[in-house]
């Protein structure tokens, strides 16, 4: 056992070849994870988190004693998930087998891959994608794979639609298959939104809306401004507003300013206020 990530032991798996092994390169053992924030519909429009292998081939995160927990601990930091070995228990006690290759040397691959021959006498794989599909399926509803949040489903519908608009402003060639083609284009996007909106919805449940910190004041705010009160409040700043302004005495014109008042009483001996100091000689 390498550390914490092999849960259960990769079992040697017999090939159809009359010596039980493979023509391919050596392959390192490998954990799979996925990120809550990363998902894609696949080609039939079902909704899948996008998987990302980590390698756990000796120097690719591991200490001197072959254990990845701080490689693990870091991908954990970025927020991705791992998914264990032995995930589906009894029924199937690693999604990884190992192989032996012509060289004696250990080659992993995934339990969703069959390897076959091509008649050249290298070995080929074939996915099993019914049997990944089914999967993440499982994955999904046994809540190993957490639901994605709304936000990220929304996302996901934005990005469709805006397919769908590139769509609906692009025209067709005059041939009929492309035109076909293209209605199908269509068809594909517009059944994606409506999957998508599901998924959303279920999503909402899950999960419920973000709500901003200001909702309940501005909601609040809102009512109040379509109370009563309110509507007379601003009525009267209307009729404020649209009153005349009081006229000025005189011809109209503004009266210029004057100087500031020198310091002291402001009196001359006359009893008048001095404009300017005397010039007396």
């Amino acid at each position: 056992m390498s550390g914490y990530v092999v849960e259960s032991p990769n079992r040697q798996h017999a090939t159809e070849s009359a010596r039980g092994r493979v023509r391919d390169v050596p392959r390192p053992n490998f954990v799979l994870y996925y990120h809550p924030a990363e998902w894609q519909l696949t080609a039939d429009g079902e909704l899948t988190p996008s998987f990302s292998h980590m390698s756990l081939a000796p120097g690719a995160g591991a200490n001197e004693k072959g254990n990845f927990e701080l490689r693990h601990a870091e991908l954990t930091s970025r927020g991705f998930v791992r998914i264990p070995h032995d995930v589906m228990g009894g029924a199937l006690d690693d999604y990884v087998l190992r192989y032996t290759n012509h060289r004696g040397k250990a080659v992993h691959r995934s339990v969703f891959q069959k390897p076959y021959d091509d008649g050249t006498g290298t070995t080929r794989w074939r996915a099993d994608v019914d049997a990944i599909r089914a999967f993440v399926r499982y994955l999904r509803k046994r809540g190993v794979v957490a639901r994605p949040r709304p936000e990220v489903v929304e996302g996901m519908i934005h990005a469709q639609r805006r397919a769908l608009n590139r769509l609906l402003n692009v025209r067709p060639t005059d041939s009929m298959a492309a035109r076909r083609r293209h209605e199908e284009k269509i068809d594909a996007a517009e059944q994606a939104i409506v999957y998508l909106q599901g998924e959303l919805d279920a999503s909402i449940r899950a999960y419920g809306r973000p709500e901003a910190d200001a909702r309940s004041a501005i909601f609040d705010l809102l009512d109040d401004a379509e109370s009563d009160a309110a509507d007379e409040d601003a009525e009267e700043v209307i009729r404020a507003a649209a009153a005349p302004a009081p006229r000025r005495r005189g011809r109209g014109r503004k009266p210029a300013p004057s100087d500031p008042t020198p310091p002291g009483d402001g009196k001359d001996d006359s009893g008048g206020f001095s404009v300017a100091p005397s010039s007396a000689g």
